[in-house]
């Protein structure tokens, strides 16, 4: 081969080459790219709307919240709701409306389980459209809402998805909070 069949041979491939790693970096830039926007948009919403995740025997407790005295929580410390339209016992937020305020559901055969300060005989099971055992109290199909944390009971009083949500004290009362 001459000198510019070497030359010519040379720079075809290193062309092709580099093409190549255009190529590759191009698609791993692109892929850091989306697994660094899916990791900031899950730490940007994580925050805002935290899911709940049952596991075993559901708990009712009482804890004191400020503002709005002792109320009925869940095992995590979590505030408990009551929806004014469920009526005889119905679970009536279903779909997109639990996904927002999922009900108490006990897994399996698991029997709930009730702290001190609550009234065992008030709470029992009801079965939703899902077939999910969802605690009661008093009748009341009990939720949590997905914007409070551990220590909030920000969803009393708020009017949302067609009824108003209230947190109950360990008697049954509704609470007005500040």
């Amino acid at each position: 081969m001459d000198e510019i069949s070497k030359s010519n041979t040379t720079s075809t491939q290193t062309g092709r080459s580099g093409n190549r790693r255009r190529k590759y970096l191009f698609a791993g830039g692109a892929a850091v790219t989306a697994l660094v926007l899916g990791i900031g948009g899950a730490f940007l919403f994580t925050n805002r709307d935290t899911p709940v995740v049952d596991s075993g025997a559901a708990r009712v407790d009482v804890d004191a919240f400020e503002g709005a005295g002792e109320i009925l929580v869940d095992g995590q410390g979590r505030a408990l709701y009551i929806f004014e339209p469920d009526e005889a016992a119905e679970v009536t937020c279903t779909g997109g409306c639990a996904d927002k305020w999922p009900p108490l559901a006990t897994v399996g055969d698991a029997e709930p389980e009730v702290g001190e300060g609550v009234e065992a005989s008030m709470i029992s099971t009801v079965t939703a459209q899902d077939g999910a055992r969802v605690l009661t109290f008093d009748g009341w199909p009990l939720y949590r809402y997905t914007s409070d944390q551990a220590g909030e009971v920000s969803g009393s009083g708020k009017d949302q998805n067609g009824g108003v949500w209230w947190a109950l004290t360990p008697t049954g009362e509704r609470v007005e909070t500040d």
